[in-house]
């Protein structure tokens, strides 16, 4: 019922009149990755594997020079076009039990671990990462209370936000909702 009544009366349109420029703020296009960007990317990168990966890491690291045109070209045709070839939508999952002291037996004490390809999608998803924070810096887009997927930012700040923020609440002698 409340949810029929807020779909009701939400406009998908709405531009908020104090920032009628949001709707000009879209990211269309990722800018193309370069072959030194890649290279710092790759070595930077843990050498890890999955068995997905058609090489592994460690090698791919120690020569990749040869293949950095290709592997720079990969990024950035999906990149360019949006698409993850039918290929390469394919991930390893492994259960892994959340903590040592959880019922073994029960599906729910798990946490399902997705193993990608490196060279595919690790490598695409910090690229495009990088694109949308540059993005979303350049346009001054953040959201300012916003923890999630920032640098220096986590739980902890989130908390850390709210804490000082009620005892503001409380030092200036007002009202604080909470917990009863």
């Amino acid at each position: 019922m409340i949810q029929e009544n807020l779909t009701l009366k939400v406009d998908p349109n709405y531009v908020p009149e104090d920032n009628p420029d949001a709707v000009d703020d879209k990211l269309s296009v990722l800018v193309s990755a370069t072959e030194d960007e890649v290279r710092r990317l790759i070595t930077k990168s843990p050498s890890t594997s999955c068995s997905l990966d058609p090489v592994q890491t460690w090698p791919l690291k120690e020569y990749f020079t040869c293949l950095l045109p290709t592997i720079t070209n990969i990024v950035n045709l999906s990149m360019s076009t949006g698409i993850v070839p039918t290929t390469m939508k394919s991930a390893l999952v492994t259960p892994l039990l959340k903590t040592p002291s959880l019922d073994k037996d029960f599906m729910n004490s798990f946490h399902p671990i997705s193993n990608l390809s490196f060279i595919y999608f690790k490598l695409t998803e910090r690229f495009v990462l990088r694109r949308l924070i540059d993005h979303i810096s350049s346009g001054n887009l953040h959201e300012q209370f916003q923890s999630a997927y920032k640098p220096n930012h986590s739980t902890e700040t989130a908390l850390t936000r709210i804490q000082i923020d009620i005892l503001t609440v409380l030092d200036n002698k007002r009202r604080c909702a909470g917990p009863t």
